[in-house]
């Protein structure tokens, strides 16, 4: 098949709304003078993914000598874009969900990817094509569309790609990786625990790939049973897309989705254990479940508050706890950063089930610091002050 027109674009932009989220990604953003900055931007909070695409649309270039030219000219266009936002351009991002400005100025991390969509295999290696290509401003990856579409059995949320691609860069400075290789790149990066290994390896001769997939099964197949528990926070990143009032200048919904799709699926399906046991708890007579999730991309803390209270009513409850979470923080850890509540409404009839969220609030550190007195300190540490960290493991034992 040869591609024509837009639709290169539209792959690649249906795929990233399939498989990661179409409530973050934002198709051909423009800047206040109506300049495109890249095809593609996923925003998520203090970080950025700028994506240009580029489709083979003529049978008479082979596939390298096609995507030689094509990587040029999108490290062109990638480093321009860098630019517009290191200099706080003004970046208008627009989806079905929000119409918002990029906040350049809170972007911790900008990473640059340039995707290429063709059919014939292509072997090249991207650094031998432009030499500094990893070691620049803006550190860039280049995927063959091929490759790419295949690595969401692996790597299916936002910040398990951030950290492979934070991990890739440093391994391509070693040993670059020809664009017919990505699958054997994750099988080697799979294989070591999610890193790669210290030396040079050659990836052109390599079956990582299948290796790993032969090797890993069974570890695979009760990750893939213990990752269905990750439905519940699945469920909770597209639920506050109708909150538009503005917090810090950017919607409260959008805060709302950030926090839990900052969550890796190993972190989702952790959370999502507990969740599952909350049914549990309540048939055996228990009026509440709450508990506190520490998000580790961000600093920032989740309570969870489950009980039979009417919306208004929970509301009080959860107020109060996100308070007192607050205040056992700032006096703990100095704790800079917000704390997320969300109240669970659970029926009071029998068998108790779970109705859905009734509340949902976000309050910053900033709001309570020096407003409270020893006795809500003493209130606070009493119900927050035995902190249980667990450990998350990349294949859950049997």
């Amino acid at each position: 098949m040869k591609y024509s027109g837009d639709i290169g674009e539209e792959i690649v932009s249906s795929f990233f709304d399939t498989n990661f989220s179409e409530i973050l990604s934002f198709r051909n953003p423009k800047t206040k003078d109506n300049a495109q900055v890249s095809d593609l931007i996923v925003w998520l909070n203090r970080y950025v993914f700028l994506i240009e695409v580029k489709t083979l649309v003529s049978s008479k270039y082979s596939s390298n000598d096609w995507a030689k030219d094509r990587i040029i000219e999108g490290v062109g266009q990638l480093e321009k874009n860098y630019e517009k936002i290191k200099s706080k351009e003004e970046i208008f991002l627009n989806n079905k969900y929000y119409h918002v400005k990029l906040d350049c100025e809170g972007l911790s991390k900008i990473f640059g990817l340039i995707i290429l969509v063709h059919d014939d295999e292509c072997t090249i290696e991207p650094n031998n094509v432009y030499a500094n290509i990893y070691n620049s401003k803006l550190p860039i990856h280049v995927f063959s569309w091929n490759q790419i579409k295949i690595i969401t059995s692996e790597i299916d949320t936002i910040p398990d790609f951030k950290y492979y691609l934070q991990d890739r860069i440093d391994f391509v400075r070693r040993s670059d990786i020809p664009l017919n290789k990505e699958l054997d790149a994750i099988g080697l990066y799979k294989k070591g625990g999610n890193e790669f290994p210290n030396e040079a390896v050659n990836l052109s001769i390599s079956n990582y790939w299948q290796e790993y997939l032969n090797s890993m099964s069974e570890e695979r197949a009760r990750r893939e049973e213990h990752n269905k528990q990750s439905r519940w926070l699945d469920r909770f990143e597209s639920i506050f897309t109708d909150t538009r009032k503005l917090f810090h200048g950017i919607p409260i919904g959008l805060h709302f989705t950030w926090v839990f799709a900052v969550l890796c699926r190993r972190e989702r399906a952790s959370i999502g254990i507990i969740f599952e046991t909350v049914q549990d708890r309540f048939l055996d007579g228990h009026d509440s479940r709450i508990f506190s999730f520490k998000v580790p991309a961000t600093g920032h803390w989740m309570i969870f508050y489950y009980s039979k209270h009417q919306p208004a009513e929970q509301h009080k409850i959860l107020s109060k706890l996100v308070d007192q979470k607050l205040i056992q923080l700032i006096e703990d850890e100095d704790f800079q950063y917000a704390v997320f509540g969300f109240g669970i409404q659970i029926s009071t009839l029998l068998p108790p089930e779970i109705m859905g969220l009734s509340n949902a609030l976000l309050i910053g550190a900033d709001t309570i610091a020096g407003k409270y007195s020893k006795q809500d300190v003493t209130d606070a540490k009493q119900i927050w002050g035995n902190i249980k960290v667990g450990t998350i493991e990349e294949f859950p034992s049997s």
